[in-house]
């Protein structure tokens, strides 16, 4: 479906007003998550999910059905679609060439009354996956979902797809308002991205990047505003952040789930950088500025 700058401005709302209210009272709770060829009689008509309804395309073809004029929109290999509970859709498959997916349902749940999240807009969309990321993320996100030998496995998988609709959010407005990234920037910090649990070389993002040391740091901050090092510390301890607000990890478990030596290493870095410790973040949030 070809969507003008307000379609692409109303979906940014929508997904990141929910995120917003995910962000202050809620936690994610996956229920299903597969990645498989899908059987020849998995179509279904005008279905409204309960929870809600991730799909990558890995191959194959088919299509999905939704919005007021039960649009068609074709499957194809890299494609992601995101239905949100409540949101009418259908599906078909080509039975000559049946799609292998990643298929995941889960919810947003209420830190205390126990509840989903209510889409007060039920909505839908689909959009390319261009560079892998997501297709990376879901790959990393199922690998841990189901490996029984990972005592965090599920907590992993929880946190990365945190990240996935955050990123689906960002690839939105870069939809609603194109820029022009170096790709070879891009690429380094899709890997940051996916390796937010290491403490990267700065030779490992320049083999990546292909460029030298000091010329990758000057694009990376001329792009990103902070040089590489700092980047990747501002990204692993916001995700800490979203871990302090929206779990009840302790702060050990979330210093390992991010790659600290221990939980006084996470600690001391994150009170440098934020001017307060995690603690204190935890029992009150952004207000801990205050």
């Amino acid at each position: 479906m070809s969507k003008s700058n307000s379609d692409y401005k109303n979906l940014s709302r929508l997904l990141n007003n929910m995120l917003d209210e995910y962000m202050n009272d809620y936690h994610m709770q996956i229920n299903a998550c597969n990645d498989f060829r899908l059987p020849i009689d998995w179509d279904f008509n005008n279905r409204v999910n309960p929870d809600f309804h991730l799909a990558y395309v890995r191959r194959g073809s088919g299509s999905y059905n939704y919005g007021l004029d039960n649009y068609k929109d074709v499957m194809k290999t890299g494609k992601i679609y995101f239905f949100s509970t409540g949101y009418r859709h259908s599906r078909t498959l080509n039975k000559q060439d049946l799609p292998h997916m990643i298929l995941m349902r889960f919810n947003m749940i209420n830190n205390n009354t126990n509840e989903p999240i209510e889409v007060k807009e039920p909505f839908g969309f689909s959009i390319p996956d261009n560079h892998s990321i997501l297709h990376n993320y879901l790959t990393v996100l199922i690998n841990n979902y189901h490996n029984p030998t990972k005592s965090y496995g599920k907590k992993i998988a929880m946190s990365i797809l945190e990240q996935i609709l955050y990123e689906l959010a960002e690839n939105i407005m870069s939809l609603q308002t194109p820029r022009n990234i170096d790709k070879r920037l891009r690429k380094t910090v899709e890997y940051i991205q996916l390796n937010i649990h290491r403490h990267i070389p700065l030779d490992e993002l320049c083999h990546i990047a292909g460029l030298s040391k000091n010329y990758f740091r000057k694009l990376f901050k001329a792009e990103y505003g902070l040089y590489p090092k700092a980047y990747m510390i501002n990204m692993r301890l916001e995700q800490a952040e979203r871990l302090l607000m929206k779990t009840e990890y302790t702060i050990k478990e979330i210093s390992q789930l991010l790659g600290y030596s221990d939980p006084y290493s996470f600690s001391k870095q994150y009170k440098e950088k934020r001017g307060y410790p995690p603690s204190l973040y935890r029992l009150h949030g952004k207000n801990a500025l205050i």
